[in-house]
């Protein structure tokens, strides 16, 4: 556990010194003129360095010299993962996404009897130590968060809700946005899957926007999601709303909000810490990692 979560920390830690050099450029939808609000734009050559482009779709990355030859990884809900150097950014202050077509589950009505299930534990008690809430803290642009396993029966269910601890520590308030996936293909546990295979199957970017810290619900019951076989892949990633959300830690300069973890194993026993290591998925062991505090309520037929 204690190699893991190293690893974690390096992995979603930020580095504050004389930068030398500045990146930044407008995100469009291509064929268009509509700015791509909240992309995750990261280095994927140092894995340290990553932000979120503002709602008019500009974004600004700071980087240590010798960066120039390094490659830039950028994702958002509804567009083609683009991956390019610095030095190609550096030569465009526009960027155009390539958009992604994606087919809506149509909307069945039925007379069966539903019922409503939690998977997860939104009134669990998480862990905490001098009243501060311990969890995952990550960087602008980083994104960490849960794999929610399903059973035979919640198949084709529809997700009403998500429910997030936001912890404490940090800034609560600061926004995350979320995306979840389902996976196409034979998924190997514990073992870093290529973010191709990973399907969108929020309609629109969600964000979350916490009043204080506790239990946090989002509200997904007008978006028609049916739950995959494959289970659901929720990533959370922190907005970059400039210097205003920075904290320091002992483990370095961290961002925004944080999640927090179950005290109790069993009150999550069905999800798994689930994070991004550059352009690639991966679901980790319980056993290296604590388990988020992360719960969904579904309806299925009875």
């Amino acid at each position: 556990m204690k190699r893991f979560l190293t690893f974690l920390l390096f992995a979603f830690s930020t580095h504050v010194f004389a930068q030398d050099i500045v990146v930044s450029a407008f995100l469009y939808e291509q064929n268009s003129s509509n700015p791509i609000p909240y992309a995750t734009i990261i280095d994927i050559t140092s894995n340290k360095y990553g932000t979120t482009s503002q709602k008019d779709g500009s974004f600004k990355l700071l980087l240590p010299k010798g960066s120039s030859n390094n490659n830039i990884y950028i994702s958002s809900l509804g567009y083609r993962d683009t991956t390019l150097t610095i030095s190609q950014l550096k030569e465009s202050q526009k960027l155009f996404l390539i958009p992604v077509i994606y087919e809506l589950a149509d909307v069945t009505v039925t007379t069966e009897t539903v019922e409503e299930i939690e998977i997860g534990d939104s009134t669990a008690d998480i862990v905490k130590q001098n009243n501060l809430t311990k969890g995952y803290e990550a960087s602008a642009g980083f994104s960490w968060g849960a794999y929610i396993k399903v059973g035979k029966k919640d198949v084709e269910g529809t997700l009403k809700s998500i429910h997030v601890y936001i912890g404490n520590t940090g800034f609560p308030k600061a926004p995350l946005s979320l995306r979840i996936f389902e996976f196409e293909g034979e998924f190997e546990f514990f073992r870093s899957q290529p973010r191709s295979k990973f399907k969108d199957i929020l309609p629109e970017l969600v964000i979350l926007k916490a009043k204080k810290s506790g239990w946090f619900e989002a509200d997904l019951s007008t978006l028609n999601i049916k739950v995959p076989e494959s289970g659901l892949y929720c990533m959370f990633t922190p907005l970059d709303y400039g210097e205003e959300f920075l904290y320091k830690t002992a483990h370095g300069t961290k961002y925004g909000a944080t999640i927090a973890i179950y005290s109790d194993n069993k009150s999550g026993k069905s999800i798994y810490p689930f994070i991004q290591n550059k352009d690639k998925f991966t679901v980790i062991k319980k056993t290296n990692a604590p388990t988020p505090a992360v719960s969904i309520t579904l309806s299925r037929n009875n």
